[in-house]
C-alpha cells in the first residue's frame, strides 16, 4: 500500500509525541507532512489541512470547532482522538461526518475497543449474568467512569435490549440488593497507571471475564495509526468507529 501523509492535530501535546515518534516507527507506511499545535505554527490551519492525507487529531475540545471546518471545506478525513467532548461536540463531529469521513474514538487502543465489541456479544450468550465493569486509571484522571467503561457498559445494555439509564448503576451505597439486569461500574484512581478495563460477567456456577490493559502511550498512538490506515480505504463520508474496523 502507498505511504499515506499524515497530518497531526495537537503536535505539541503528550499523544503528539507519542504519534509522531509511531509515525517515525512506521515510516514504511507513514508520512508525517505537517503539523499544527496552538502554540507554535508556521502556517495557516488551511494549509495544514491541504498538505495531508489524512488528519489525526490529539488537541483539545475547544480547537475541534475550527478543525472539523477547515477539514469539511478541503474534503479531508479525520481520525478524532481528542477526550472530554460535551454532546454539543459530539453534534458537531455528526454535522461534518454527513461530508468527509470521520473515525472518532475517545480510546483508540486497539485491545480496549476489542473488549467494547466482545462485551456486547459475550452478554446475550451471558444473558442471565450479572455483570460488572472495573476501570483504573491514573489520579489525574477528572472522569470517572471513563468513556471506555461507559461505551462497554452501553453495548451490552444494547446487546440485551436493555436502556442503559435505567440498568447503570454507578454507586451502591444505600442502593440495597442488586437487581437482576444490573450493569454495575466500579471506577479506581491511583497512581500513574495508564487504564485497565475488565468486564466480570458472575453467574452462579462460574465467573467469565475479559479485559485490556494499557502499558504506555504508545498503545493509543499505534491504534490512532491503525484507524488512518483503514480510513484511508473508506470512500463515504460517514461517521465511523474503531469497532466498524474489526467487523466482528
Amino acid at each position: 500500500m502507498s505511504i499515506i501523509n499524515i497530518g497531526l492535530h495537537g503536535a505539541s501535546g503528550r499523544m503528539g509525541a507519542a504519534v509522531t515518534e509511531a509515525i517515525a516507527r512506521q515510516s514504511d507506511k507513514f508520512d508525517l507532512v505537517t503539523k499544527f499545535s496552538k502554540h507554535r505554527n508556521n502556517y495557516t490551519l488551511l494549509d495544514f489541512c491541504l498538505a495531508s492525507d489524512i488528519i489525526i487529531d490529539f488537541s483539545s475540545a475547544d480547537a475541534l470547532e475550527n478543525l472539523l471546518k477547515v477539514s469539511t471545506e478541503t474534503d479531508k478525513k479525520l481520525v478524532i482522538g481528542t477526550t472530554g467532548l460535551s454532546s454539543t461536540h459530539i453534534k458537531e463531529i455528526e454535522k461534518a461526518s454527513q461530508s468527509i469521513a470521520i473515525l472518532y474514538s475517545p480510546n483508540m487502543s486497539i485491545g480496549a475497543n476489542l473488549v467494547i465489541e466482545m462485551a456486547g456479544k459475550i452478554s446475550r450468550i451471558l444473558e442471565d449474568y450479572d455483570v460488572e465493569i472495573i476501570d483504573i486509571h491514573h489520579k489525574h484522571k477528572k472522569d470517572a467512569p471513563s468513556g471506555t467503561a461507559i461505551a462497554i457498559g452501553q453495548n451490552i445494555a444494547k446487546h440485551r435490549e436493555q436502556k442503559f439509564e435505567e440498568v447503570a448503576v454507578f454507586d451502591r451505597v444505600n442502593k440495597g440488593i442488586r437487581k437482576d439486569g444490573d450493569i454495575g461500574f466500579s471506577a479506581l484512581r491511583s497512581g500513574g497507571i495508564w487504564g485497565e478495563h475488565e468486564v466480570i460477567f458472575a453467574g452462579s456456577t462460574e465467573v467469565v471475564t475479559i479485559g485490556s490493559r494499557a502499558l504506555s502511550r504508545e498503545v493509543f498512538a499505534n491504534g490512532a495509526l491503525f484507524a488512518a490506515r483503514w480510513l484511508s480505504s473508506i470512500t463515504e463520508p460517514g461517521l465511523y468507529l474503531m469497532q466498524d474496523i474489526f467487523k466482528i
